[in-house]
């Protein structure tokens, strides 16, 4: 480039160009906008439409959620039951109780939800003369049900003051109640509990 020479741009005014050039300018920026303007169109289509498939999908998932949710509580309920009626017929049979219940509850660790169960009765309803006559079971760390009278010998907890057990004593038979959240005195273990009185024993 020789020394001392430069160029210069030069804007021509839109009305200064020729007809061809206006003409394809005009078809640019149309093109432009029609691409943008469909771009943006599908965008949105698929921000809606993600939106609509989340949703779905929530939804199903939370149904399933509520149908597991659902199947356990009805599971949990049977047994409760199931326990109650045992005490009814062998009440009186502490071996059959002890061989039973744990059966009941679950012995293996696939029902590792269940942190423990067992009978709480009224004073004289299993034995006369024995105020407190509970068998309970709780999961070990292995996941095994270990039997505890804990609930027996406690001096500062007596279970019939227990806030899941006195409504129980008002409910009809076969039909069980969930308490509220609480911490074992015996297993210190978070849990809910659910109670169903089993009424007279039989035998």
């Amino acid at each position: 480039m020789p020394a001392g020479r430069s160029f210069k741009t030069r804007f021509y005014p839109f009305n200064q160009l020729g007809f061809s050039v206006k003409f394809s300018l005009i078809q640019f920026l149309l093109a432009t906008l029609l691409i943008s303007s469909t771009l943006w169109v599908i965008a949105t289509l698929q921000h809606q439409q993600l939106i609509k498939q989340q949703q779905e999908l929530n939804v199903s998932q939370g149904k399933v959620i509520v149908s597991r949710l659902q199947s356990f509580t009805n599971r949990i309920e049977s047994q409760a039951i199931s326990i109650a009626n045992i005490v009814i017929h062998f009440g009186n049979d502490y071996q059959e109780l002890i061989n039973t219940i744990p059966i009941v509850l679950g012995e293996d660790k696939r029902d590792i939800l269940i942190a423990g169960g067992g009978i709480w009765p009224e004073p004289n309803a299993l034995t006369d003369g024995k105020d407190r006559d509970s068998l309970f079971w709780f999961r070990n760390n292995t996941g095994k049900l270990e039997l505890s009278t804990a609930y027996n010998q406690s001096e500062d907890y007596d279970y019939h003051q227990a806030q899941w057990y006195r409504p129980s004593q008002f409910f009809p038979r076969n039909q069980a109640f969930w308490s509220e959240s609480y911490q074992d005195p015996i297993s210190m273990k978070k849990c809910l509990r659910q109670a169903c009185p089993f009424g007279k024993i039989i035998n």
